[in-house]
């Protein structure tokens, strides 16, 4: 696999290569991650910076964003989604087709019962 602009083999033994390949090949990818200090995990940031060699051949994609905090305020969450919309930015024809918020979710099991397991099941149901 590649991983860089030059074509050069990626030095890096992980899964991403593979995930890579298959956001390259699908339709529909979604994007979730647990925010920390109001941004997308370190581990997200990661994934997409790994997506540099090969950004260009994620196009017309439709993307579905999924983020869970212990914030309750979803405006404050916004900036975690212009984040994503960062590396829409640099796509072709990306289109976000939905976004779910799980609010108020800090410690295990916080979710349950939370209106963004009902939200993320039916936005499931779209794909």
């Amino acid at each position: 696999s590649t991983c860089s602009l030059y074509l050069k083999p990626c030095p890096q033994k992980d899964d991403a290569a593979e995930i890579i390949e298959k956001m390259v090949n699908a339709d529909v990818i979604v994007m979730a991650t647990p925010v920390y200090f109001y941004t997308m995990s370190a581990q997200m940031k990661t994934m997409i910076d790994r997506c540099c060699g090969r950004y260009t051949e994620m196009n017309g994609k439709e993307f579905y964003f999924i983020v869970t905090a212990a914030e309750g305020d979803r405006k404050k969450m916004l900036r975690t989604i212009d984040t994503f919309q960062g590396f829409l930015d640099c796509l072709e024809d990306p289109v976000i087709k939905g976004t779910v918020f799980g609010l108020g979710v800090w410690h295990k099991g916080d979710i349950e019962g939370n209106p963004a397991i009902e939200e993320a099941y039916q936005m499931g149901k779209q794909v």
